[in-house]
Parts: C-alpha cells; structure tokens; sequence
C-alpha cells in the first residue's frame, strides 16, 4: 500500500500494472457546519471506489463514506462527498482508493477548520504542556473549563473569574498524558466544546 500526493501521479507502470488513478486535486472545506469534500482524476485502471477517512490527530483515520470509482477511464472525472457531522476544530481527509482486486493506496491528507458555531478556538493544536483559547463570551463573566479523556472521564478542570469578551487564556496541560482530549467550557453564555490533542 502506497501514499500517492493528490498533486501529481506520474503516468506508466509499477511493476506490471498501470498505476490505477490519476488524482489532479483533492479539497475540502468548511460550509454551514459541514465540511465539503470535492476531487477529481485525469484517469482510472480497474478503481472499484473510493473512501473519504476522517482523522482529528491525523494518525488513526475513520470512514465516513464511499463513492463508485469509474472502473477504467481515461477521461476527467470529478467526485464530491459531504460530511455532515464533521468533528469540531481541525480535523484532517484523505481518500483511500481501492482497486477491483482489494488492493488500495492512500492520498495526502488535507486539513480542515471546522466552521461550526460556538465551537472553542484551541492553539496551538496539537499541543504540549499548555493550550490558549478564547472563550465565547459576549460579557464578561466566569467560565468553568473541564477536560475530559477518550473514556468520558474529567482529567483537569480550572476557573477563570471576570473573563473579558476576547480575552485569550492559557490551560496547563503538563500533568496530561499524550492523547485527543475534549475541551468543555461553560458559563453563562453556555456549552462549548473543542478538541485537543496533546502531544
């Protein structure tokens, strides 16, 4: 299995067979809470179908859907999918293409900010010994920021008093293992969630 960049396949053999897609582009997008995926091959060799992956820390990827490939073709073809439940924050796409013969390969992922409303602004991310974020907040006022681990359990939690609109505050991580992490923060303005990844 083989990563190919979305910018280029040169054209040819591999051993015995014709390299099986020429991708010319792959993006993705942010819109109204979604995020839009759209791509396109120059040709085909026996592709069965391809699967949009989706990943928060761009390590361990997930599948949110499939779309037929062209079988073989040597004319442009252009795909698009959409995501309707994108995770918050950043998150990162790639395609796995899959032959008729099982066989598959991998493209470059592309990252995404969610455009989500509400969500928390988390930086840097991934992140190590500390994060900043800003609050959402219209007023000021006092904010509860919890975090919790994969298995639903809080790990930290910290108050902020008298938190002005636009303020950037910074959350101590260091006592954190390395993981993805939710990010919760509540006050009067309500619920806000984000995801972190702690390096």
């Amino acid at each position: 299995n083989t990563m190919w960049p979305y910018q280029f396949i040169p054209t040819g053999t591999v051993g015995c067979g014709t390299l099986p897609v020429e991708l010319i582009s792959f993006d993705a997008w942010a819109s109204d809470g979604r995020v839009e995926l759209q791509w396109a091959t120059a040709s085909e060799f026996q592709n069965d179908y391809f699967t949009v992956e989706r990943s928060i820390d761009g390590v361990d990827y997930q599948a949110v859907g499939t779309v037929d490939g062209a079988g073989t073709s040597n004319e442009l073809k252009n795909y698009r999918l959409t995501d309707y439940r994108p995770d918050p924050g950043r998150a990162y796409y790639r395609l796995r293409q899959t032959d008729i013969d099982g066989t598959f390969s991998f493209s470059e992922p592309v990252a995404v900010e969610s455009d989500e409303p509400g969500r928390l602004q988390l930086f840097p991310n991934p992140a190590h010994r500390f994060f900043r974020f800003r609050p959402v907040t219209e007023v000021p006022t006092n904010i509860q920021v919890n975090i919790i681990d994969a298995f639903g359990s809080k790990k930290s939690e910290q108050y902020y008093s008298s938190v002005s609109p636009g303020k950037v505050l910074e959350y101590d991580i260091s006592s954190l293992l390395p993981g993805v992490y939710t990010v919760l923060s509540s006050g009067p303005s309500g619920l806000h969630t984000g995801r972190i990844v702690i390096k």
